[in-house]
């Protein structure tokens, strides 16, 4: 996206541009959000059941499923300066991938980073990646699944995975599923 040099302001394309691209990448990591998070919490219903009688854990297991399985796996970058990370040199302008997925399971930043825990509270994800590029839409993906986990919670007493080998879509940075049978009474 580039400003316009003269106005200091988006010409009409790049402002049309702009909001297709924050419609399509907040919609798709919200649904990504929202699918895998019912997924992991009917495969975990110990974590469930105390979610259905303490809705105040809600917002703890939405932080918890945004570092467990994060809605975006993979982004690209542009070194900005030369840099090393470990012993490896990065120099400027090299292109990068970074995988959130795999950082939000760091057992150097995690205790038991391949678990679902609840009580998990020092919980540090980058499932909204960082700095200048942090998700502009991260409150409205936390609303969404909040509202979404307590009414079916209210709604259903009984909520249970069909099949436990879901139907992932096929996209390497961002995680959905493309179908998710349940059982509910």
């Amino acid at each position: 996206m580039l400003l316009n040099k003269q106005e200091g302001t988006l010409s009409d394309d790049e402002l049309i541009s702009t909001c297709i691209l924050l419609f399509i990448a907040g919609e798709e990591t919200s649904i990504g959000l929202m699918s895998t998070g019912l997924y992991n919490l009917l495969a975990h219903p110990e974590v469930l059941e105390q979610l259905r009688t303490n809705h105040s854990k809600i917002p703890t297991a939405i932080e918890e499923l945004l570092r467990y399985d994060s809605p975006v796996q993979i982004v690209g970058r542009i070194a900005g300066k030369d840099v090393v990370i470990g012993n490896k040199q990065i120099k400027a302008n090299d292109t990068l991938t970074i995988c959130l997925g795999s950082a939000n399971r760091d057992s150097e930043i995690f205790d038991r980073p391949d678990e679902f825990l609840l009580e998990r509270t020092e919980n540090k994800h980058i499932a909204f990646g960082g700095g200048a590029h942090y998700c502009l839409g991260d409150w409205l993906a936390r609303i969404q699944t909040q509202l979404m986990i307590e009414a079916l919670l209210n709604r259903f007493k009984k909520i249970e995975l069909v099949d436990t080998k879901p139907d992932w879509n096929n996209n390497l940075a961002i995680r959905t599923l493309t179908k998710l049978p349940v059982k509910v009474d």
